[in-house]
């Protein structure tokens, strides 16, 4: 009998032996070794798996705006670079959807800044279930600005998808005392780019 304790709890590991075998004292000390390495190994298993996972999991976090769950800017820019690279092999168009929430610091100082964050939130929300296509790509680069890559659409889609965007944001009916609407709306600027043709 053999036994070990990982991450609290206690595991055993039996031999049987045949009923009319006896070991030896050296025999027995053999297989109590044997033991004590097959459990190392799945002790050092059991440690990588934890590694590995924890390592996505910081991957992940590397590339998530923590408050939306959205791209963050840094992703952003590493998967515009690639989609950058495509457009100039291939010729077809990359558009950039840039977007601002309106009056929003007068939003963060009438409702607060919990508030503005839920806000942010809902926005997050409509962006992503507005541009789920593949390839498509909403971030949030930072306060009350956010983007949305758009491979492969040129700027005539681009701007019905701004447009779009924009419709999904005021039908949100989010109350603004500080906006002259008097709802939430956002500001969109496009950008669609060939590569250097």
């Amino acid at each position: 009998i053999c036994s070990v304790q990982m991450e609290g709890e206690r595991y055993l590991l039996l031999f049987r032996e045949p009923a009319n075998r006896l070991y030896t004292p050296l025999e027995e000390r053999l297989i109590r070794l044997l033991g004590e390495i097959l459990f190392k190994v799945i002790e050092r298993w059991q440690r990588q798996r934890q590694l590995e996972a924890s390592r996505r999991e910081l991957y992940r976090l590397s590339r998530t705006d923590p408050l939306t769950g959205l791209a963050n800017r840094r992703y952003f820019t590493e998967v515009r670079e690639q989609e950058g690279r495509r457009a100039q092999r291939s010729g077809e168009p990359i558009s950039v959807l840039m977007i601002d929430v309106d009056y929003f610091k007068a939003y963060n100082d009438q409702y607060g800044h919990s508030q503005g964050d839920r806000c942010l939130v809902r926005l997050a929300e409509v962006f992503r279930h507005q541009c789920a296509r593949a390839g498509e790509l909403s971030v949030r680069l930072g306060g009350e600005e956010f983007a949305i890559l758009l491979p492969t659409i040129d700027a005539e889609e681009a701007l019905a998808v701004a447009d779009r965007v924009r419709k999904a944001v005021f039908d949100l009916a989010i109350p603004h005392d500080g906006s002259p609407l008097g709802w939430v709306t956002v500001s969109i600027g496009c950008a669609t780019w060939f590569g250097d043709y």
